[in-house]
């Protein structure tokens, strides 16, 4: 019988996510290519350092930018795998809209379009990911794991440069834990496309 790839642990985590998400709007069969973020009131809370509302913005836009290119992906190739997780980054997005309205910051992703950043560095990555042309399975899973290791490394610095906000940190955490459940449901699809590549034609073994 074929082997299943992906560990009991992160397909429940997984789930969650994608039932978490549905509650904020979004289903698997949704076209997001504008999904709908929590208007700004322009409420205020306590006070952000520079660095703070700097790495605040910038890991909402690197949410949206991997939103989008999971959108992509999984027009491309049908692949559950990445509407899953597509999924999971519009719920982060919602929790890290909330928070940039809570502090009184203008939403960079609010009313942006796919593939519109206003972060430069963002927009060159995904102006970069499609001059690429069209990925197929193969190689679109290779590059999910690797904006997820770049989101990864960058959230455990951002949350080191938080200062006493417990707000804050508990968003980011609940968003690095996730990240590496996608890490690892991307690294089992990958072992799955192995193992199916290796077993050929093979019968299943009884």
């Amino acid at each position: 019988m074929k082997t299943q790839s992906f560990n009991l642990t992160n397909k429940m985590l997984l789930g969650v996510i994608l039932i978490v998400s549905v509650l904020f709007g979004c289903s698997k069969d949704d076209e997001v290519a504008n999904p709908v973020y929590p208007p700004s009131s322009g409420g205020q809370s306590k006070s952000l350092s520079a660095v703070e509302k700097q790495d605040l913005l910038y890991i909402a836009e690197k949410e949206k930018l991997m939103h989008d290119i999971y959108q992509a992906m999984y027009r491309w190739n049908n692949n559950d795998i990445f509407a899953q997780i597509r999924l999971g980054k519009a719920e982060h997005l919602s929790l890290l809209s909330l928070k940039i309205d809570k502090y009184g910051l203008e939403n960079p992703i609010a009313f942006s379009s796919e593939g519109e950043y206003q972060n430069t560095s963002l927009q060159e990555a995904y102006n970069d990911f499609k001059a690429k042309g069209v990925l197929n399975n193969s190689d679109a899973i290779e590059y999910g794991k690797s904006l997820e290791e770049s989101l990864i490394g960058e959230l455990g610095a951002v949350i080191g440069e938080v200062s006493g906000n417990s707000d804050l940190v508990q968003v980011y955490n609940k968003i690095l834990t996730e990240s590496k459940a996608h890490l690892e449901v991307l690294i089992d699809e990958t072992k799955e496309t192995v193992n199916t590549n290796d077993s050929g034609n093979q019968p299943n073994e009884m």
